[in-house]
């Protein structure tokens, strides 16, 4: 039996990318302080954020030092690896705020999982076959930015 290019490449991504996504969980549980460390991504920013229009001190998310703060407020003592400003308009704090009500890992995941939904919903209007979307899923990026 002869194997298609195509249904190597398919395999081969998809064999890619559930070691990406195995990679991805353990890099997640690092740096969302389930392991014990507190590391800093962009959703700290967006969920500290949040946390700061939820107390009403929606204009302060663009002072550097109130952020950071904040951002360091999420984990308690344990010292950040970054910070990141925030750097969105000021519309986008009612999904910040909306996330912020929840715990922080039930809202990364959630954050997670919508933003990984809208991005497959896009790519299964240009690409039809879902074996092939998975394959496409496994470019290292995607599942970084997951």
């Amino acid at each position: 039996m002869k194997i298609s290019v195509l249904s190597r490449a398919v395999a081969y991504g998809c064999i890619f990318l559930a070691v990406e996504v195995i990679v991805a969980v353990g890099l997640a549980l690092h740096n969302h302080m389930v392991a014990g460390t507190a590391g800093s991504t962009d959703f700290l920013m967006i969920y500290a954020s949040g946390r700061l229009a939820d107390s009403g001190m929606a204009s302060s998310v663009y002072d550097l030092v109130v952020q950071q703060a904040a951002q360091q407020r999420v984990f308690g003592a344990a010292p950040l690896t970054g910070f990141f400003p925030f750097y969105y308009p000021p519309i986008y704090l009612f999904v910040c705020a909306a996330l912020a009500l929840l715990p922080y890992i039930s809202a990364f995941a959630v954050w997670t999982v919508a933003t990984a939904a809208l991005f497959l919903t896009a790519l299964r209007r240009i690409v039809r076959d879902w074996w092939l979307i998975a394959a496409l899923c496994s470019f290292p990026p995607f599942v970084l930015n997951a």
